[in-house]
């Protein structure tokens, strides 16, 4: 498969990519995605991740985690699509992030890339949560 996977660290932690690729790499997997994709995951501190929460969210506070999807809004989209899949940006907040679940949060980012909500539907959510960690 021909994958892209952007890493960009705005961080003063060091922290390797390839902690990510694999998650990727599983998530598709286990999610049956066959397209190649292309992601973007960009690591930023609290002031930034604060901002883009506000601008977006209308939430003036640090979050661990913001998806911003591009080729896919709803997960039914994600069976009719044939060529390159766009997913997305994801932006992380180390910071906010418990110790050694940087992977869970990349994966939650994931999920809202491929138009899954937990706020909207938890069940759905739940089943897709289910279907990747068996």
């Amino acid at each position: 498969m021909n994958n892209h996977f952007s890493f960009i660290n705005k961080t003063k932690q060091k922290i390797p990519s390839r902690y990510f690729l694999f998650t990727l790499e599983n998530f598709l997997k286990k999610m049956k995605i066959k397209n190649p994709v292309e992601v973007n995951l960009i690591l930023v501190g609290r002031a930034r991740i604060q901002r883009l929460n506000y601008i977006y969210r209308k939430k003036n506070k640090p979050t661990n985690v913001l998806s911003f999807p591009i080729d896919i809004t709803d997960s039914k989209q994600l069976k009719a699509k044939s060529q390159k899949l766009i997913l997305g940006d994801i932006y992380i907040c180390p910071q906010e992030v418990p110790d050694r679940e940087l992977q869970n949060t990349f994966l939650h980012g994931l999920i809202h890339l491929i138009g899954y909500d937990h706020e909207k539907n938890e069940k759905e959510w739940e089943k897709v949560l289910k279907k990747i960690n068996t």
